[in-house]
């Protein structure tokens, strides 16, 4: 993996573990409410489906930062432009360029 793919894959973990620490004191809230209210089993059960559906929505908003996510992100950033001087159309390296291109100038 190069090191688009790890900020990306990164960026996804982040998503799911921000909503799971999110969902999680909800789905503990139910359970407690449920165990007070109906007793052990039902609290079982009510834990278990609120916990599944804290991980399903994990997933699914971490699966929302698909490739798509990820060009917007970079166009809109601009760490991915090209400075003027690095321009294929310019013939040589002007003389106020103060950093490296990563093109090399025909000779």
């Amino acid at each position: 993996m190069n090191t688009l793919q790890h900020a990306w894959q990164r960026a996804r973990r982040r998503r799911a573990l921000t909503t799971l620490l999110l969902g999680l004191p909800w789905a503990l809230a139910a359970t407690v409410l449920a165990l007070r209210l109906a007793g052990f089993d039902i609290a079982c059960v009510a834990g278990t489906v609120s916990l599944l559906a804290c991980a399903a929505l994990a997933t699914a908003r971490a699966r929302q930062l698909d490739p798509q996510w990820l060009q917007r992100q970079l166009d809109g950033s601009g760490a991915s432009e090209d400075s003027p001087c690095c321009s294929s159309q310019s013939p040589s390296l002007p003389e106020d360029c103060t950093h490296a291109c990563s093109w090399t100038s025909a000779s």
